[in-house]
């Protein structure tokens, strides 16, 4: 009687032990998955080219303008929206350059319209920046025409 307690003690922690494995497995599983497609999100611009120094500029006016928001990470507080990451690409997917910097223009909300195109694109420059879009030899144009002919081409790397 005492063997088959022991027994049936080892089955169960056998049985224990081998949920806990799968559970584990499970959680490896579903963590590599989402981790690559973390790195499959990726996203790059054929079109969007930018030069590092209108980055610069753009940070010294984010931080002065929208941190308070948005957040260092750009990832947005409250009513902020996140200006980078897999939300950030999901809500501008095939949308205009300029549609972004429309919409930044009633920006900061206790001052809309305080900032002037120029200032906007600049700002724009460090999110492509900051969101790893690639950087190119001239600056990005502050032309509303232009801009509108520039879209999010956004695809996996």
């Amino acid at each position: 009687m005492c063997n088959l307690k022991v027994l049936n003690f080892i089955r169960r922690i056998k049985s224990a032990l081998a949920l806990k494995v799968l559970t584990w497995i499970n959680l490896v599983t579903i963590s590599f998955t989402l981790l690559l497609a973390m790195l499959s999100a990726c996203v790059y611009s054929q079109e969007v080219k930018f030069r590092e120094a209108h980055a610069t500029r753009g940070q010294d006016l984010y931080y002065t303008h929208c941190i308070s928001c948005h957040g260092e990470a750009l990832s947005g507080f409250d009513q902020a929206p996140a200006l980078a990451g897999p939300k950030f690409f999901s809500s501008w997917q095939k949308a205009s350059l300029q549609s972004l910097v429309s919409k930044m223009s009633s920006m900061p909300p206790d001052q809309p319209e305080s900032l002037l195109q120029s200032q906007l694109v600049d700002i724009l420059t460090y999110i492509l920046w900051f969101n790893e879009f690639p950087m190119g030899h001239d600056e990005l144009t502050d032309d509303p025409k232009k801009l509108n002919e520039i879209y999010f081409c956004i695809k996996e790397c």
